[in-house]
């Protein structure tokens, strides 16, 4: 039986406040099922920004003879968005510079279920640290973070999938993947997200390496299909993936052509993409990969950025990146390529919190990765307040590292460091002035390669490697850039690597930015003022190690200098040895398709100075006088640290760090002390040790024992150890470095007072409330 009817349908597109702002009524006589097309048009429209993330409400009403039989509201934004080929990214017509963060989908110590108010959590501690952008790696998120970046003004790179086939656990190849699969998730994804103003751009996947490879001729069609398959749902917003190989630019130039925008990670590799499609816009979309523990210090300072503590534990003076080489970065270096490369839309740093897996540099030992800026249980690490001081330059961060209970070096010296947003500081030791340091103007000085003496120089190799697209030549020893090197192309010995300076130059230091670990070359240094008669000016025990650097002192007058290199011991072993106070291992996964085996001879660059201009620590980290203030060598003495931060020489604030005493109570801090009795709102009790007089005890271990009274239950537990094996559910924890945090979830229609209680034997208990309602 055909029902006839008439049939209305009335959009209603209302304002926050409710008033009305457009409406559209349609009516029609319908058999069976039909579609009315209506349009409705909304002059002036409020636009939705980082700033002000307005929303409207389009209000779909549907009659049958005047009765309603469905109603559905749903919320949107109105803005443009465009990323640039020259002046980044814009959003409602000006540029924003990206500052965003890798997220993954687990909430740490609460697993990979999505609650609601730990994702708002995160997204909030984030927000506050000046970050404006949200990368899903590397998969579709729970539907709530969308929503939530609508919120909060938070702008979303939507990433759908990561790898594609086999790499993925896929059995079949890739195009099986994309012709069989593909659509189908991307519909998902999309139909569900294309509402929200927040989310700018969609992602393919990340780091595919079949199809970076072209290992299969078809990869330009594969990009093709799967972005025709996003435009198929929402022709509106841009279309890209993240790319690590820039060989796949030189082999094969159109893989990327289907793309609106390319996106990069690591190393400054979006420069080729510049070159090959100065028509496309760039994304930095893996910046940094800097690893640290909260809380864990160790001297002395890494000498180089992949130089990692014994303890398995990483230094939190943020002086290490993982993986080593030279395609992971301290904060430092991609805050001023940012600054360098305006053209790039902005970074997303790897990563914003630690998550579950991945436990770089101590890939057989840790249970969490050391990546975040912020700890497995929420917890900001040092790093932080160095992003903060940056991205949130308007806010005032005043924030001073390391604690100050050292008793093993009284008499000795701790470097101290500032993160502020303002340009210098004072620092005190107990009321005596250490001296006001500002930070350097960031110029030329920045670039050591001005001093080099061997910089663009002739020079020549006893044999020079040729793979792919990667350059391997001598010339790419002393050009500047650590990027590419030279490498043999033999792997008999001995090999050379020589420059010819043009004449006779005084060379008081020489630096070796080895391929690989420096402790893995045998080599001397030869001078010659013809270049046929050589003279030994520093054999293998001259030469000081600082990771994948070596530095000999020199006393030479010389136009000709020969690296002489008679061994190359290949990979190194294990990096995980306990014990090493200073491993030097490497991850062999750095040695992917197109990169040199570390049994070549190989150098990245060579860095000669002359007399008074010698490097006294690793040029690498010049570039943290441009962000961060430093005092090298602060008396270490009980007391007060306190340092006073100025701007423009007025004083914005002051910070101080003191000596705790003995332990002698716990401390619970809610983040809320009302939640909803839904059973899954949240409270995050943050749990601390401290001293009789209240001062937190940077050291303390101890197990807590933890009880709950009322309508309420422990959903999980934490310290931020990335090597802890604990429980996460249970009612007893360690402290880390003097700090837990136990998450409280209410329980679904009870309410009432509920009491936490944290105890330890011979310590005063506490207690902390929190309402469920």
């Amino acid at each position: 039986m055909i029902t006839r009817g008439l049939r209305t349908r009335t959009l209603t597109i209302r304002t926050s406040d409710g008033s009305v702002a457009a409406r559209n009524v349609a009516s029609a006589a319908i058999a069976n099922s039909g579609q009315v097309v209506q349009t409705l048009r909304l002059p002036n429209p409020r636009r939705w920004d980082i700033q002000n993330p307005y929303r409207y409400t389009l209000c779909s009403t549907l009659r049958f003879h005047g009765v309603v039989r469905d109603a559905v509201e749903t919320k949107f934004g109105v803005r443009t968005v465009a990323f640039t080929p020259d002046d980044g990214f814009h959003l409602n017509g000006r540029r924003v510079q990206l500052r965003g963060v890798n997220l993954h989908h687990d909430q740490g110590v609460l697993g990979a279920r999505t609650l609601p108010r730990a994702m708002e959590r995160q997204l909030d501690i984030l927000k506050d640290m000046g970050c404006n952008a949200i990368r899903t790696s590397h998969n579709t998120p729970a539907p709530e973070l969308a929503e939530f970046c609508d919120q909060k003004g938070l702008l979303v790179y939507a990433e759908v999938f990561d790898k594609w086939g086999k790499a993925a656990g896929y059995p079949a190849q890739p195009t099986e993947f994309v012709q069989t699969h593909a659509e189908a998730e991307i519909r998902n994804a999309v139909l569900r997200d294309r509402n929200h103003p927040s989310v700018v751009v969609y992602s393919m996947g990340n780091e595919i390496g079949e199809i970076e490879a072209d290992r299969w001729k078809n990869s330009e069609q594969l990009v093709r299909l799967m972005r025709d398959s996003f435009r198929k749902y929402d022709p509106t917003r841009p279309v890209t993936f993240g790319c690590f190989s820039p060989g796949s630019l030189r082999k094969n130039r159109r893989i990327m052509l289907p793309l609106d925008a390319t996106s990069w990670n690591y190393g400054r590799k979006y420069l080729d993409a510049r070159d090959i499609y100065p028509e496309k816009g760039v994304i930095y979309s893996e910046s940094a990969s800097a690893v640290s523990t909260r809380g864990f210090y160790e001297l002395p300072l890494p000498l180089n950025k992949s130089d990692y503590s014994g303890g398995l534990q990483v230094d939190s003076y943020d002086f290490n990146a993982a993986w080593g080489r030279n395609v992971r970065d301290i904060p430092d270096w991609e805050f001023h390529r940012m600054e360098q490369d305006r053209y790039v839309a902005g970074e997303f740093v790897w990563t914003g919190f630690d998550y579950l897996g991945e436990p770089t540099p101590y890939q057989k030992t840790a249970r969490s990765s050391y990546f975040g800026i912020v700890d497995l249980c929420g917890i900001p690490k040092d790093r932080y307040y160095l992003y903060r001081s940056h991205w949130a330059p308007e806010e005032t961060t005043v924030h001073i590292l390391p604690h100050w209970n050292w008793p093993e070096r009284k008499g000795q010296t701790v470097p101290v460091f500032v993160y502020t947003n303002g340009d210098e500081a004072e620092l005190f030791v107990n009321g005596r002035s250490q001296g006001r340091q500002r930070k350097r103007d960031r110029a030329a000085a920045l670039d050591t390669s001005t001093h080099n003496q061997a910089l663009n120089k002739p020079a020549r190799a006893s044999s020079q490697l040729r793979v792919g697209w990667w350059p391997r030549t001598a010339n790419c020893a002393n050009d500047g850039s650590s990027f590419f090197g030279w490498t043999a192309g033999s792997l008999e010995m001995p090999q050379w690597w020589q420059v010819d300076l043009g004449k006779m130059t005084a060379i008081a230091q020489c630096r070796i930015h080895w391929e690989a670990q420096a402790d893995l070359y045998t080599c001397d240094l030869l001078t010659s003022d013809d270049g046929t008669r050589w003279h030994k000016a520093a054999g293998q025990q001259d030469f000081t190690n600082q990771g994948d650097q070596a530095v000999a002192t020199l006393n030479a007058n010389t136009r000709f200098l020969k690296v002489h290199i008679t061994r190359v011991k290949g990979v190194a072993g294990d990096e995980q040895q306990p014990g090493n106070p200073r491993n030097r291992g490497r991850d062999s996964r750095e040695w992917a398709e197109g990169s040199p085996d570390p049994r070549f001879a190989g150098i990245r660059e060579i860095d000669l100075r002359a007399p008074g201009d010698e490097e006294k620590e690793n040029p690498y980290y010049r570039v943290v006088d441009y962000y961060r203030l430093r005092w090298m060598d602060v008396p270490c003495e009980p007391g007060e640290l306190k340092v006073v931060a100025y701007k423009q020489n007025r004083k914005i604030g002051e910070r101080v760090v003191k000596t705790a005493g003995p332990p002698a109570a716990l401390r619970l801090t809610p983040d809320r002390n009302r939640i909803h009795a839904d059973g899954d709102d949240l409270s995050y009790v943050l749990v601390e040790m401290v001293d009789r007089d209240g001062v937190p005890c940077p050291r303390a271990d101890h197990h807590v024992a933890f009880s709950v009274r009322g309508p309420a239950e422990i959903a999980g537990i934490g310290n931020g150890n990335p090597m802890e094996f604990d429980c996460l559910a249970d009612a007893r924890h360690p402290l880390f470095f003097g700090k837990a945090m136990l998450v409280l979830r209410s329980r679904r229609g009870l309410s009432g007072m509920v009491t936490i209680t944290a105890k330890c034997d011979g310590i005063t208990a506490a207690t902390a409330t929190v309402t469920t309602e």
